[in-house]
């Protein structure tokens, strides 16, 4: 290959890769717009006065960005019952969201 050849096709790659990785996207996920699970889940919610769909909704959404399952809602735990299960020490130093 001649070397103005060369040149333009590296020229040509590099702004190509610049288009790309330079121009912003916006970014929207699934779950926060009117039509994404946590308004379907709200609205359901307040047409049938059922606000745990909210919360499991909720709950579900959280547990998957952390890469767990969902197992379900449980009881709400006093500090009496977090600290004799282990809860507390095998969560210090997590920082919680």
């Amino acid at each position: 290959m001649r070397p103005k050849r060369i040149l333009m096709m590296l020229t040509l790659a590099v702004l190509a890769f610049s288009a790309v990785t330079l121009i912003p996207n916006k970014a929207v996920a699934h779950c926060d717009t009117m039509n994404g699970p946590v308004v379907k889940a709200a609205q359901k919610a307040l047409e049938t006065g059922n606000v745990d769909l909210v919360l499991e909704t909720l709950v579900r959404i959280h547990r998957a960005g952390e890469g767990a399952p969902y197992t379900g809602l449980k009881a709400a735990l006093s500090i009496d019952q977090a600290t004799r299960g282990g809860a507390l020490s095998r969560n210090r130093g997590r920082q919680l969201t």
